[in-house]
């Protein structure tokens, strides 16, 4: 009876460490990992790149002092963001889209789409 304890417990213990490993690079608003997420920290985006399929929806979730996003090629402008608020775009063609933090240039990034 004891061995159905420990297997039980290593498979909870398992279980544990593999949920609390999910939200390592991707957090949304309530912290839980959302794919296709941006979360801006530290003066960064991260990822800084990310590959996307045509018709995805990124969503930028800023963590820090107030930033925005800028495509730059003219694709999407966000307002500015304050800490804890998101910005969504959907990407309907498959290229490159780099873009930057307009408060902080040297923050940079790129969504490639793909189709």
């Amino acid at each position: 009876m004891n061995l159905k304890f420990l297997v039980m417990g290593v498979l909870l213990l398992v279980g544990i460490v593999a949920i609390s490993g999910c939200t390592q690079n991707q957090e949304n608003t309530t912290g839980f990992t959302a794919p296709n997420t941006v979360t801006i920290e530290n003066f960064a985006f991260n990822p800084q790149e990310m590959t996307v399929k045509v018709g995805t929806t990124v969503t930028w979730i800023n963590r820090e002092t107030d930033h925005d996003v800028v495509s730059d090629t003219g694709v999407f402008t966000s307002p500015v963001l304050a800490n804890g608020e998101n910005f969504t775009h959907t990407f309907t063609e498959a290229g490159e889209y780099p873009y930057h933090c307009g408060l902080h240039p040297s923050m940079t990034g790129k969504i490639i789409v793909e189709n």
